[in-house]
């Protein structure tokens, strides 16, 4: 345990006690831990300058190889090591805020950072990424890491094929989308219930702007981008909970969830209580309770507590408690 990092989301924690540590090694290297696609290491090193510490990071090459090539990291994070965790804890030392830090360019395989304080017996590493993209170096691409289905130009091809015939035209507020009937059908109930129910050229969605209807549209052919379930999810979640679209809603839900951070729990969690997105909701109270990260974001969840109605705070406090006893083994 001793060399053991927790993650979950974008954040990674690793209690250093140099009781545990063997102390016949030079190099402190921390286990494996994953976020997004990658597994990472940690490693401690002595400087040659007295009481300074040097705090390395990298992915490991096996965890970021893909068919064609390697597909390294681009990273922005930052690196801060306490005392302690909790209410009374204090930062001892903090990396500044690495931006873009490319780990495919040569001599960047992995990240360094001097840390000149001497550090106690015991202590805490904390990783936190605010923004990850992968770097295809077979191709010369650049894309963000997408952990959802990338556009599928054969799918598309066949829906349109079979459907040919059977044009819908979908009237948002300032425009007209044109769809099919058997792409719409074949991933929400409601619309597939209102083709068998008679026929229907179009239908109105009024209470949605343009842009977030097309993207609505773009998910049943395959060719929504991965950043537009983060950037329209509070659009799509309401659509896809007035059409049944429950695949749309996993896949919100997992973008969410894949990318929690101390920065967004707040904002992650206003969606998941709103929306009734129990994994969401789940990894939320995880990262503020397992990592003890409730004094870091309190005025935040005050603030969110207080603008909701007390069903939503009994379903907060049931989930903390939940947590809570999973964390304590009650």
């Amino acid at each position: 345990m001793a060399y053991f990092v927790k993650s979950l989301g974008y954040f990674a924690q690793w209690n250093v006690n140099g009781n545990y540590l063997n102390q016949n090694e030079s190099d402190h290297i921390s286990e494996a831990f994953k976020i997004a696609m990658w597994q990472w290491r940690i490693m401690i090193s002595r400087s040659r300058v007295v009481g300074a510490q040097i705090i390395s990071l990298y992915p490991m090459e096996y965890s970021y190889k893909i068919e064609g090539g390697l597909n390294p990291p681009i990273a922005s994070f930052q690196i801060k090591i306490s005392d302690t965790i909790g209410k009374h804890s204090q930062i001892l030392a903090m990396s500044e805020e690495v931006r873009d830090w490319q780990f495919n360019f040569p001599g960047r395989g992995t990240f360094t950072w001097i840390c000149d304080i001497e550090l106690p017996e015991a202590y805490y590493i904390e990783l936190e990424f605010s923004h990850l993209q992968s770097s295809n170096t077979a191709n010369g691409e650049s894309f963000r890491f997408n952990g959802y289905k990338r556009c599928k130009l054969s799918s598309l091809n066949r829906l349109i094929q079979v459907d040919k015939d059977i044009t819908i035209y979908v009237e948002a507020s300032k425009q007209t989308i044109m769809a099919h009937q058997f792409a719409l059908g074949s991933k929400s109930s409601v619309f597939k219930q209102m083709f068998k129910e008679g026929s229907v050229d179009t239908i109105t969605i009024s209470d949605m702007a343009t842009i977030p209807c097309q993207k609505f549209i773009d998910y049943f052919y395959d060719i929504l981008r991965d950043e537009d379930l983060l950037n329209y999810s509070r659009d799509l979640l309401e659509a896809a909970k007035k059409y049944d679209v429950t695949d749309m809603i996993k896949d919100i839900e997992k973008r969410l969830a894949r990318d929690i951070n101390t920065q967004n729990v707040v904002e992650r969690m206003k969606i998941a209580y709103r929306y009734e997105l129990e994994t969401l909701r789940d990894r939320c109270v995880r990262l503020i309770l397992e990592f003890k990260k409730f004094w870091t974001i309190r005025m935040d969840l005050y603030d969110f507590l207080e603008s909701v109605d007390r069903e939503v705070v009994r379903k907060v406090f049931r989930d903390f408690c939940s947590v809570i006893a999973a964390i304590e083994g009650l």
